[in-house]
């Protein structure tokens, strides 16, 4: 029986009745499940996979949603697996995350709409040209605060 949970929960996919599978070798089956898939190859994308009693997570950033689900369907159907946890981050996800920071934050909001944010396999940057320094310096550490972001350039200037 295969039963589906809520994308706002985060866990994917969820098996009640599967066969027993020790945590090192359902991790290199579904290490090899991911890595065959051509959407993830050709893109180079670094995921991290941890397993623990059946219960496969999955962390890093992927270029779309379309390759979040493929990962995610892939890692769910690997015999052995009762549960996918989902840590995934789209490039398209954290530009949003990071704007929305940045218009939150008391430092950058006056700033934000200056700001151009892109993402890169969660290497954001940011660039513009701002009116106030202070926005400048306290950008890069709200960009990096965001959930997803691995490293943050800074190309705003004043």
């Amino acid at each position: 029986m295969m039963m589906t949970i809520a994308a706002e929960d985060r866990v994917a996919i969820q098996h009640l009745d599967t066969p027993f599978i020790s945590d090192l070798d359902l991790h290199e089956a579904v290490t090899e499940a991911i890595g065959r898939l051509n959407i993830v190859r050709e893109a180079g994308v670094n995921l991290q996979v941890t397993v623990q009693e059946g219960v496969v997570t999955l962390e890093g950033v992927v270029l779309t949603r379309i390759m979040r689900r493929a990962v995610l369907t892939t890692a769910a159907t690997v015999p052995g697996v009762q549960k996918v946890i989902d840590r995934l981050y789209t490039d398209a996800d954290i530009e949003v995350a990071v704007s929305q920071a940045l218009a939150a934050d008391p430092a950058t909001r006056t700033a934000q709409p200056a700001i151009a944010v892109a993402s890169h396999l969660g290497e954001v940057v940011l660039s513009g040209r701002l009116d106030h320094s202070e926005a400048a310096r306290a950008a890069p550490a709200v960009a990096a605060s965001v959930p997803g972001v691995r490293r943050v350039v800074n190309r705003l200037t004043t």
